[in-house]
């Protein structure tokens, strides 16, 4: 009996230790996801919110199904995850329609999520083109740090976006 649970244990311990294949639908757009010290960009996917794919290029306005390698990690840092998830292969990918909105809600302000830098406008880093409507110096220069903002984009095509409104 001694033996079994012995065996049993030491099986249980590797299988953890090898990565299992998963597939993921990823939204055409980011969204944003709080982590203890502030707001990311994170996938929006049909299994959740994910972040820290390694080698996956996400690109803006494509619906893509992916298969990424997840494992557990035994010693994971305080700060970080415990399980390493690496891109494998995009199985399907569509681009949407020009004029396809995206609308993201709930992003906690930082005054890192939307920037202004040589001329041209941010969100977690991705280039966008602001509306004449949109006021995006005021986005910007925004300063109610952690309130909850919806901002809503098109679609240019070609992974381009448009703010055209946020609250």
């Amino acid at each position: 009996m001694k033996k079994l649970l012995i065996l049993l244990s030491t099986l249980t311990m590797l299988s953890s230790c090898i990565p299992k294949k998963v597939t993921l639908v990823v939204s055409p757009y980011l969204v944003s996801c709080n982590q203890w010290y502030g707001p990311i960009s994170c996938l929006n996917t049909d299994k959740g919110n994910y972040s820290g794919i390694r080698d996956f290029d996400f690109k803006w306005g494509f619906e893509q199904t992916i298969v990424i390698s997840e494992k557990k990690i035994s010693n994971p840092p305080e700060d970080g995850s415990s399980i390493q998830r690496t891109f494998i292969e995009v199985k399907h990918e569509k681009e949407d329609e020009i004029g396809s909105i995206y609308t993201i809600e709930n992003i906690t302000y930082e005054n890192y999520v939307f920037t202004f830098e040589n001329d041209q406008y941010y969100y977690f880093g991705k280039e966008f083109e602001c509306d004449f409507a949109a006021n995006c110096m005021g986005l910007v220069e925004f300063e109610e740090f952690e309130s909850r903002l919806n901002v809503t984009f098109d679609y240019l095509g070609d992974s381009n976006i448009k703010l055209l409104s946020w609250y």
